[in-house]
Order: C-alpha cells, then sequence, then structure tokens
C-alpha cells in the first residue's frame, strides 16, 4: 500500500511539474523532485536583490567564526534558512556535474583545492545557486557547454 501511494504521489508530482514553465527544467542533470523543491523554495526571485541573498537563505554561505582579533582560517556552512532548498541544490550539483562539462570543471577544480568531496560539492552548489538566481531573474534558459 506505502509503494502505491509514493508512486501516486510521484506521478501526481511530475503532472505538477510539466505544467509548470520555468527555466529551471532546462538544466542538465537536475530532475523532477529537485527541480521541484528548489522552484517551490525559492518561490518569487524578485524577493532576493542579490544572489548572496538566495544562497544565505539556502544556507550554502560561510558561517562566520572570530572573536577580537582572531578570525578562523576555514568555516563551515551556517545552515541557517530552508534545509529543503539546501538538500534539494547540494544533491542536484552532484548531478549537474554529472552531466555538464562547465561544472564538472570546476568540481574538480574545487575538490583539488578542498581535498573533500562535501566541501567542493558545497563550492558547487552554491556556483549553481548563483546560476540559478541569474537564469530566473533574467528569464534565459541554461546554455553552459
Amino acid at each position: 500500500m506505502l509503494e502505491s501511494q509514493l508512486d501516486d504521489t510521484e506521478k501526481h508530482l511530475t503532472e505538477l511539474w510539466n505544467s509548470i514553465d520555468t527555466v529551471i527544467k532546462t538544466i542538465p542533470g537536475i530532475g523532477v523532485i529537485d527541480g521541484a523543491m528548489i522552484y517551490s523554495e525559492i518561490g518569487d526571485i524578485t524577493c532576493f536583490s542579490k544572489p548572496d541573498q538566495l544562497i544565505a537563505f539556502a544556507g550554502l554561505d560561510p558561517a562566520t567564526r572570530q572573536s577580537g582579533n582572531f578570525r578562523a582560517g576555514s568555516t563551515k556552512m551556517s545552515k541557517r534558512g530552508s534545509p529543503f532548498l539546501s538538500y534539494a541544490l547540494v544533491n542536484a550539483a552532484w548531478n549537474v556535474v554529472l552531466n555538464n562539462a562547465t561544472f564538472g570543471e570546476y568540481y574538480n577544480l574545487k575538490f583539488s583545492e578542498k581535498g573533500r568531496h562535501y566541501k567542493a560539492l558545497g563550492h558547487v552548489a552554491g556556483k549553481l545557486t548563483r546560476v540559478i538566481y541569474a537564469m530566473l531573474k533574467n528569464n534565459m534558459t541554461f546554455d553552459l557547454p
């Protein structure tokens, strides 16, 4: 019974996603579930005046660690904002890395600098967020090689 309900829910989500006209669908590697999560969590893009605001809303910005004259050399993601958007962007970032050469090269560069998969993936998710912001703000399709 549970599997039948999951199938029905997925079919309904696919029908809803196909009825929506959004440029997020043009990004290679972003499927129905991640695309729908990103689209629904962002909502109206005009609420964000800069891409950094969208990144902060997604919780992908670095947390500040300082006290007096001390500033930490490395920081983690802030984890504030929407956990659903953060999850969908990181999950979609890996699929985009696998399906797009530009993002694949960026991931390899960050992986060679940082030495960890999830650190590099966090940088890719931030870049993907900036790209999605520009696409939604200017209503343009994805065209990176």
